[in-house]
């Protein structure tokens, strides 16, 4: 093995390790999207949407990547063609799936209507349920100190305003400055096209990367 090629190898290796760590990545921001769909987006008790299965690939995709580029750390160590090229196979059916995960991803978050009147419904039936269930009280409560949100809309939507509404979870009462104004159906909604739109970045930048990335396995195989 030439200098040059030990070279490239090196930097193939390096690319691999730095592929392994956004592969990482991607799994830690599915599972924080699918955190967000199974807690407040979309709810057992509303119809499913096709976005609900996004963070589930995108978790699936993550773990791919991370293999993938463990593979193809072990084939540059093991130098063998037939690693390198089962290697550019997978890297040329991984960019297929970012781009088609990418416009996915696109043209759901594009759904944003759909998206806003299930969260509104949720959270209505939350609030009609907040004296009568535990859980749904302290799911409420969460929400609303999380977002630093109250009610679905603003607060004309409680009768009785709760501690939640306001900072520091200490009594505030409708117009004072301690309450929260805005309503936590929007700031929900926004956390979830934000996340989503990031993973849409990521995936074509991925694909990008890969594109760079399938250059080294060639030039090693020849």
């Amino acid at each position: 093995m030439g200098c040059a090629t030990k070279c490239v190898a090196f930097a193939f290796f390096i690319f691999n390790f730095i592929f392994a760590l956004l592969g990482i990545a991607v799994v830690i921001l599915g599972v924080l999207l699918q955190l967000d769909v199974i807690n407040y987006v979309l709810p057992a008790s509303i119809t499913h949407e096709p976005s609900e299965f996004i963070p589930i690939v995108i978790i699936v995709i993550g773990g791919t990547i991370l293999v993938v580029s463990l593979f193809g750390c072990f084939s540059v160590g093991k130098g063998g063609v037939r690693l390198l090229i089962t290697y550019i196979i997978i890297l040329v059916i991984l960019f297929a799936l970012q781009i088609c995960l990418g416009f996915y991803v696109m043209f759901t978050t594009n759904c944003e209507v759909g998206l806003q009147n299930n969260i509104d419904a949720e959270f209505d039936r939350m609030i009609s349920d907040y004296g009568n269930n535990t859980k749904v009280k302290e799911r409420v409560d969460a929400l609303q100190q999380q977002f630093h949100c109250c009610g679905a809309h603003n607060v004309s939507d409680w009768t009785t305003i709760p501690l939640s509404c306001c900072e520091d979870n200490k009594p505030c009462h409708a117009g004072s400055a301690q309450i929260f104004g805005k309503g936590c159906s929007r700031a929900i909604l926004n956390n979830f096209l934000n996340t989503t739109t990031l993973i849409y970045i990521m995936c074509f930048g991925f694909s990008i990367f890969n594109v760079k990335h399938q250059q080294f396995p060639v030039f090693l195989r020849n």
